[in-house]
C-alpha cells in the first residue's frame, strides 16, 4: 500500500517510479508495505538519442542588412536580400534625413525672415509651408515605397526551402 504521509506517492498508483530532484528513486513494489519503500539510486533510465537529427535553431533576422549578410553563401537568396537591403539604406538612411534637412532649412530660413521683419510676410509663411510640407511629402514617400516586412519574409521563405539545415526567422 502506498505511504499515506507522502501525498504523491499515495495519489500515484502502485508501481509507480518516481525520481526526485536528487536522483534518488523510490520504488513502490505491489503489495509492499508503506516501510518497504527504499531509495533505488540510478532507476531512472538515461535518456536515449532519437534516431532522427533535431531541427537545428533558427538564427532570428529583423534587419534587412543582416539578412543579406546571413545569405552570402547562396547566390541566388543574396541577390534578393541585397536588393532588400539597398532599398532600406536608401529610403531609411538618405531620402529621410535629407528630406527632413531641407525641409528644416526652409522652416528656419522663413522663421529668421519673420524674425527679422518683426511680422510675418507672405514670403515668410510660403517658406515655412513649403519646408513643413517638404519634410511630410519626404516622410510619406519613404514610408510608402520602403521594403515591408512581407519583403524579409519573402526572403527567408526563400532561404529556408533552399536551405532547411540552417533556417532562419523574422
Amino acid at each position: 500500500m502506498a505511504d499515506m504521509r507522502n501525498p504523491l506517492l499515495w495519489s500515484l498508483s502502485l508501481g509507480m517510479v518516481l525520481c526526485s530532484e536528487v536522483g534518488v528513486c523510490w520504488a513502490e513494489e505491489p503489495g509492499a508495505q508503506s516501510a518497504a519503500s527504499t531509495p533505488v539510486e540510478k532507476c531512472c533510465p538515461a535518456p536515449v538519442a532519437s534516431p532522427e537529427k533535431p531541427a537545428p535553431c533558427p538564427v532570428y533576422v529583423s534587419d534587412p542588412e543582416r539578412l543579406a549578410a546571413l545569405t552570402a553563401s547562396d547566390p541566388v537568396v543574396f541577390e534578393r536580400a541585397d536588393s532588400l537591403a539597398s532599398r532600406d539604406n536608401y529610403y531609411r538612411r538618405l531620402l529621410v534625413p535629407s528630406g527632413l534637412l531641407i525641409g528644416g532649412g526652409l522652416i528656419l530660413a522663413g522663421t529668421l525672415d519673420r524674425f527679422s521683419n518683426d511680422q510675418w510676410t507672405n514670403g515668410s509663411k510660403w517658406t515655412v509651408f513649403s519646408g513643413v510640407s517638404v519634410a511630410a511629402v519626404t516622410l510619406l514617400i519613404s514610408w510608402a515605397l520602403a521594403p515591408e516586412r512581407d519583403d524579409l519574409l519573402t526572403v527567408i521563405n526563400h532561404w529556408n526551402l533552399r536551405h532547411p539545415e540552417r533556417p532562419l526567422a523574422p
